[in-house]
């Protein structure tokens, strides 16, 4: 138990510093001479079952003999794993673009993938991204309850506009036939009462009709939040 703890943090560690660091030994283009082996500084090639099971996360479990005869350690394969998984090409050419001593933010830009997606693949292979699923769940449903209400609270406003309309065209229609001046003046109060809602209305529905896009487009950002 203590040799797993000491191996994740061992690669923990390693990927804090890894975003900057070139394959080197990737990077050879010829084999060393038995001289050049000795002096040169050991790679790290320690692909414990901690590594294995972040590799396998990324979708890249079943690599890691291609990593180690590639002569990449355990820190720069993950950060290729993730790569490739975040780009949709395979192992093996993230491995061919390690050859020439690029970092692993070049070869990120080279295929197209943002480097900041590529940290946040890697910490959550390796735990540190925590699942916002459940929250973002809740929200959407908070939200689209919100939506529904704010949806039906236009719907009645469109209805009380057309029903405040109708009345005031009725009641003018039928001032004519009012003979008697008192009742004709309160009447007409009445008429201009109604006019005076209507802006009222107007105004609410259009109050309504911005917080039914604002809550749409939350909607699209959390949903596509949880589709990553």
């Amino acid at each position: 138990m203590k040799g797993f703890r000491k191996t994740a943090v061992t690669l923990i560690a390693a990927l804090l510093v890894v975003t900057m660091a070139p394959f080197a030994a990737a990077a050879q283009a010829a084999p060393a001479t038995p001289a050049e082996s000795q002096n040169a500084a050991p790679v790290e090639q320690n692909y414990g079952e901690i590594v294995v099971a972040v590799l396998t996360k990324l979708g890249a479990g079943g690599d890691v003999d291609k990593f180690e005869q590639a002569g990449i350690g355990p820190r720069e394969a993950v950060v290729l794993a993730a790569i490739a998984n975040l780009s949709g090409q395979p192992v093996d050419e993230m491995i061919g673009l390690t050859r020439g001593g690029k970092t692993a933010q070049e070869i990120a830009e080279q295929v197209g993938v943002d480097w900041q997606k590529v940290q946040d693949k890697v910490a959550e292979a390796i735990g540190f991204k925590r699942d916002n699923t459940a929250r973002l769940q809740q929200l959407l449903a908070k939200l689209q309850d919100q939506l529904t209400k704010a949806q039906e609270a236009s719907q009645k406003l469109a209805t009380e506009q057309t029903n405040v309309e109708q009345r005031i065209a009725d009641a003018k229609a039928k001032l004519d036939s009012i003979k008697n001046d008192r009742v004709r003046h309160w009447a007409e109060m009445r008429i201009q009462a109604a006019e005076m809602r209507l802006p009222i209305i107007k105004l609410q529905i259009e109050r309504t009709s911005f917080i039914v896009d604002m809550l749409q487009q939350q909607i699209a950002e959390v949903e596509a939040e949880l589709n990553k």
